[in-house]
């Protein structure tokens, strides 16, 4: 089937992140004397609860910087079928080392168990994903005529149900949406010629040619980067 033509979503994006907390310690550390350590680390705190981190991702992330353990993987926890593909597929678009599901056994010692911030708080010793918010993703893009149908694409459910919320907060007519679970049998047949969609990168690999597409991509580009800087590769 021929590769339909999709565009990337721009995005304005702005996010703390960890290299928001990471810059903090290395600030403090330079203007704190020795006695004052106690005072280094509550501010090293502070500012990354600011930043929306927790002590223990802190803690994590100076323990790797103190005593470097390059991770060999990445594993992803997440028990959503369709969701957990499309965040595989995020990932290896762009970075070159082994992607994987986490499953029941133990995961391997230099393995980074990465999820979604929803699922990463249940867990702990879990690297949480920063996410692009729908909203963020189709900022700057133009917004359709009123009278074409919007069709929302994906086989996570989640993923189709925050886009239509998202656009009808904004909006867009709901009965200008139409939903469409790509882990159906024969769901293109259900988009016209041309027609406008919003969707994952997985589905966009199997849209009819002609499509005027935009991809929703879960994972912000700012994650990729610092998994760039944990990873080799």
């Amino acid at each position: 089937m021929p590769t339909p033509s999709a565009r990337p979503i721009t995005t304005s994006w702005r996010t703390a992140g960890s290299n928001h907390a990471r810059e903090a310690a290395y600030t403090f550390a330079r203007r704190a004397p020795p006695g004052d350590l106690d005072t280094l680390l509550e501010s090293v705190l502070r500012t990354a609860k600011a930043a929306g981190h927790t002590p223990e991702e802190v803690l994590e992330r100076l323990d790797h910087m103190v005593r470097p353990r390059p991770y060999e993987c990445i594993l992803i926890a997440e028990q959503d079928v369709a969701m957990r593909e499309i965040l595989l597929a995020e990932i290896r678009e762009q970075l070159h080392v082994r992607v994987d599901f986490l499953d029941a056994s133990p995961p391997l010692e230099r393995a980074l168990v990465v999820a979604l911030p929803t699922r990463a708080a249940k867990m702990g010793h879990c690297l949480p994903l920063r996410v692009r918010s729908v909203h963020g993703s189709l900022e700057g893009q133009k917004k359709p005529a009123p009278e074409v149908v919007i069709s929302l694409v994906s086989r996570s459910a989640e993923i189709r149900y925050g886009s239509r919320a998202m656009l009808i907060a904004v909006g867009v007519d709901a009965l200008s949406l139409r939903e469409i679970d790509a882990a159906e049998t024969g769901w293109q047949q259900r988009l016209a010629p041309g027609a406008y969609v919003i969707t994952d990168v997985v589905a966009a690999r199997e849209l009819p040619a002609g499509c005027d597409a935009r991809i929703y991509r879960v994972i912000a580009d700012s994650f990729i980067q610092e998994l760039k800087q944990l990873l080799p590769g």
